[in-house]
């Protein structure tokens, strides 16, 4: 995903959970003959919203468009990219592949002030699909996977791709305003 300076690649992972601002391992490609292994720093967390912003210093040659729409309408078809139960669906000594799932947006969450904030799908989200991208049928994203309901029929969340932008020009503005240390 491009967004503003940040970049997100379709089919990176993160290979332990970013629970705190540090280096952590990031594989790219996974379950594929082109699979990375990349060092990246948690730049910011975002913990109610499930988020860290990472930084790997390379470059893929495949990423992912954001949405110029601002909006999603209900029933619009949606596509989760992840990687569900993580190494549950890994062959021996290797990575997952990453599985697509469709589903239709069911339903549209605001938050307190009225503004869209999660879109609610009945695409299958599993734990190691939060952080994936949430596609419209051109392929843009439009959310980023958050959370699912256990024991529901396919009750999912995704981000809404605009909160997901205000997470990111927040914290790239609060890094370029920030002090240099030395």
């Amino acid at each position: 995903v491009v967004a503003g300076q940040v970049e997100i690649n379709y089919d990176g992972i993160a290979t332990e959970v970013a629970t705190t601002v540090g280096e952590i391992q990031v594989v790219v490609g996974s379950g594929t003959g082109k699979e990375l292994v990349l060092s990246a720093r948690t730049v910011a967390l975002d913990r109610p919203r499930d988020l860290a912003l990472l930084r790997v210093m390379t470059r893929a040659s495949a990423w992912l468009q954001p949405s110029g729409r601002e909006g999603v309408d209900m029933m619009e078809t949606v596509w989760a990219i992840g990687f569900p139960h993580g190494e549950l669906l890994a062959s021996i000594n290797a990575n997952p592949e990453a599985t697509v799932t469709g589903g239709r947006v069911t339903a549209l969450r605001r938050d307190e002030k009225g503004q869209l904030d999660k879109l609610q799908t009945d695409a299958a989200l599993s734990p190691g699909n939060s952080g994936g991208p949430v596609l419209d049928d051109f392929g843009d994203v439009v959310g980023v996977a958050w959370a699912h309901i256990s024991g529901s029929a396919n009750t999912g969340f995704a981000i809404h791709l605009p909160k997901l932008r205000a997470f990111l020009d927040e914290r790239v503005h609060r890094r370029a305003a920030a002090p240099v240390r030395m």
